[in-house]
């Protein structure tokens, strides 16, 4: 060989030497398609998130089949149910089961915690510090009012707690951001483009990108998609976009009842559900503190419509404009969130016997944090514009609904609950906040905290009235609801089995 064509040569084996390095650096991208079971092992270090999926799944079945409650639970349960027929904050301050407590609080205490057969509700007698809380699934809850004399509007108002722990052992908010981010990787666009799924069958009236997405979806999770697809009608999954040479994926999940096909197994709920036709539709949309979109979730009784929307690239959530545009440069993983300022905006729209109620632009501000030690996500009602109430009819109404209009201002009464909320107990406000303490990475809590005030006015019982008629499930209808999500739980439970 001549000499002075080695480096010629040499220059030829460099580059298909380069391209094997490169490929081989991104070879689990690009020759390992990642799927469902991917994304559910990824919740858990070494890969062992379908075995805690299992173990988690298993334990809240035990938990809503199994358990049992105490005479004392079932009066209280008895009474509860009772005194929202004629909801009376006064009577239920000065129940027997609500206990004194410390600055004129009067409280109760609930407790649920694992025996060897069955999972136990309870009443304890010992004080809140005392009550072990263990096993996956055991918690204490504590709920206390305290009589106001007055508040900002002039009434007699009650300030109000809820304090809950719960033991999670090795599952927190990371847990649940690993598989959110497991499974927007899957969708990804590039990800998607390299999956060859079998058809499924399933939901065959839906066409496009969604259509390879449930076939994806149910190489993993075949019976429980089996389930989704006797009892829901599902209308869009996701679209494949691109913006400025980037492509991403806007999951638009739209999905309704099946009546017709639930009435078979479930007619008592499907009854149930239908009661609530055209009684109210309520959204709910997430915004960063530049004031771009994060996600939408929409409840419609109207349409009977389930609708979640959010853009993602990469395992990452996209802020998009008000004109729909994605803004990458915005764009975070939900796994390596720190800090994070965001607002809730709430609309909400009833129906009730011709009169409508309808509320724009709920403000709740809210924070998220992640540390080492602890997680933790805190909701504040800020604002509650003026509730907008039209069209009063008094055709064919029950006595209690023209007893509640008899009164006085229904618009008055609804503002000044709600101002009363927004300015709950001197100012602090009305607050929800998420607690995790993952100082032991493998006995994590839970610390779900409530507080807030309520004006004592005749709103608070129209609302519960409203429950009772509508949203308070009779026995029958509860049976069902229980066994549909036993079916749903085995469903998922015998997947992930197949998956190990």
């Amino acid at each position: 060989m001549d000499l002075k064509t080695m480096p010629t040569i040499n220059q030829k084996l460099r580059i298909p030497f380069y391209l094997l390095t490169i490929i081989f650096i991104s070879a689990p991208s690009i020759i390992c398609a990642y799927n469902f079971t991917d994304a559910i092992q990824s919740i858990s270090p070494n890969r062992q998130g379908t075995n805690d999926g299992i173990l988690f799944l298993n334990t809240l079945k035990k938990m809503l089949e199994t358990n049992q409650s105490t005479s004392e639970v079932n009066k209280l349960a008895i009474f509860w149910k009772d005194s929202v027929k004629q909801f009376d904050f006064s009577e239920i301050y000065h129940s027997p089961f609500l206990k004194p407590l410390e600055n004129d609080y009067r409280g109760v205490l609930l407790q649920g915690y694992h025996r060897k057969n069955h999972y136990q509700l309870t009443l304890p007698l010992e004080t809140d510090e005392k009550i072990p809380v263990m096993r996956l699934g055991d918690f204490k809850l504590s709920f206390a009012l305290k009589q106001n004399k007055t508040c900002v509007t002039g009434d007699r108002s009650y300030s109000g707690y809820l304090n809950t722990n719960i033991a999670l052992k090795q599952f927190s908010y990371k847990t649940l951001a690993a598989l959110l981010e497991g499974l927007m990787n899957v969708i990804d666009p590039h990800n998607m483009a390299s999956l060859t799924p079998k058809e499924s069958f399933r939901f065959e009236e839906v066409e496009g990108s969604s259509r390879k997405a449930i076939n994806v979806f149910n190489q993993t999770y075949p019976h429980f998609q089996k389930l989704m697809d006797d009892y829901f009608c599902l209308h869009s999954v996701l679209q494949t976009k691109n913006f400025q040479n980037t492509p991403f994926t806007h999951f638009k999940l739209v999905m309704s009842f099946d009546f017709s096909n639930m009435r078979k197994k479930y007619r008592y709920l499907v009854k149930q559900l239908q009661r609530l036709e055209n009684l109210f539709q309520f959204r709910v949309t997430f915004q960063n503190k530049h004031g771009n979109h994060l996600m939408g979730i929409s409840l419609d009784s109207q349409e009977k419509f389930i609708y979640l929307d959010f853009y993602t690239h990469q395992g990452k959530i996209i802020p998009y404009s008000p004109e729909r545009q994605p803004i990458f440069k915005e764009a975070f993983s939900l796994t390596k969130l720190v800090d994070f300022d965001f607002t809730m905006n709430i609309d909400f729209f009833l129906n009730i016997y011709g009169m409508k109620l309808r509320a724009n632009r709920i403000r709740v501000d809210c924070l998220y944090q992640s540390r080492k030690q602890y997680g933790k996500v805190i909701y504040k009602l800020k604002e509650i514009p003026k509730t907008m109430v039209t069209g009063r009819a008094y055709y064919i109404l029950p006595p209690w609904f023209i007893d509640f209009l008899i009164p006085g201002n229904i618009e008055l009464l609804i503002d000044n609950f709600f101002k009363v909320l927004v300015t709950a107990n001197d100012d602090k406000g009305s607050i929800i906040t998420l607690h995790w303490d993952t100082r032991k990475p493998n006995n994590v809590f839970f610390h779900p905290q409530a507080i807030s005030e309520f004006i004592d006015n005749s709103f608070i019982q129209f609302g519960f009235k409203i429950w009772q008629e509508k949203f308070s499930l009779t026995e029958k209808a509860s049976s069902d609801l229980h066994r549909l999500n036993r079916h749903v739980l085995e469903a998922i439970i015998l997947d992930l089995s197949k998956n190990l």
